[in-house]
């Protein structure tokens, strides 16, 4: 899935004439799972050459795992256009540098908001039965874990979850259906695909605990970049959306719609890192 956010980035270059303008496109790897950075590289390599072969555009690309590095890069004017997570910008980035641009999107962005899910039998009700339950998730995403952790440390103490890697959502909770694992984080959207595909799911694994921490991709534009380039990118995202070529392509990448960045998204996240760091203090955890 990862792939197909920083694809959707790429889309917007379709319908915008630059005249020989150089753009800088970071990506950060924070969450990847299932694709490696050379399937990455390789990937966004050929879907470049096909989507600007008519278009004089120069531009590169840079992926990122250091998030120290993405702000260093942003303040020497190496990075224009970054795509990065909510929880990134919240703990390694300077708003003040950055401008927002678009990201991931749809009519209802709370289906991007984590949700904790389980297997109906078990009739989970409280936090602090998660103490021994086998919980599924992608270890690698900072969010997840932060929640997580978060929970635990405020419910159940300083006991360590059972915390098991799972490479996406749909694994989770199909893992969950087929009794595999206890309890899972996923995204709403994620959850209402894999009920669509299959009812039966609703009927074994069932929400547990909503939350409105988001999980979508956010874009920002370097403060200071031309406002040509944005102001031709920011058509590009309103026309997408409405054009018969822009509808087919972002069916293509299973994405609904572009949309602005709503810095709103960062505020429930930056409330989860100040009482985390809050109750480690009180309880005192470095």
């Amino acid at each position: 899935m990862k792939i197909i956010k920083l694809i959707v980035s790429l889309v917007l270059f379709y319908n915008v004439s630059f005249a020989k303008e150089f753009l800088n496109v970071g990506y950060d790897l924070s969450n990847t799972t299932m694709l490696s950075k050379k399937d990455m590289k390789v990937a966004t390599d050929i879907l470049l050459k096909k989507l600007l072969e008519n278009l004089d555009i120069q531009s590169s690309f840079i992926y990122y795992y250091n998030p120290l590095e993405i702000q260093k890069d942003i303040d020497t004017s190496k990075l224009d256009y970054i795509t990065v997570t909510p929880l990134r910008v919240v703990k390694y980035l300077d708003l003040d540098s950055l401008e927002k641009a678009f990201g991931q999107g749809s009519n209802n962005m709370k289906e991007y908001n984590l949700i904790l899910i389980s297997r109906s039998e078990l009739n989970i009700d409280n936090d602090k039965e998660l103490a021994d339950k086998k919980i599924l998730m992608n270890t690698k995403n900072e969010l997840h874990t932060l929640y997580i952790d978060y929970i635990f440390l405020k419910n159940i103490g300083n006991q360590k979850a059972k915390l098991h890697y799972s490479r996406s959502y749909q694994r989770s909770i199909l893992d969950l259906f087929f009794k595999k694992a206890d309890v899972a984080i996923v995204t709403q959207k994620s959850y209402d695909i894999a009920i669509e595909l299959n009812p039966q799911i609703a009927k074994k694994v069932s929400i547990f605990k909503k939350t409105n921490i988001s999980d979508a991709q956010l874009g920002f534009f370097r403060k200071g970049l031309d406002e040509k380039i944005k102001k031709s990118m920011r058509n590009a995202t309103d026309n997408i959306n409405s054009t018969v070529k822009g509808k087919q392509l972002l069916s293509l990448y299973k994405t609904e719609k572009i949309v602005e960045t709503d810095l709103n998204l960062l505020k429930p996240i930056r409330e989860l890192v100040n009482k985390f760091n809050k109750l480690k203090k009180v309880k005192g955890i470095k």
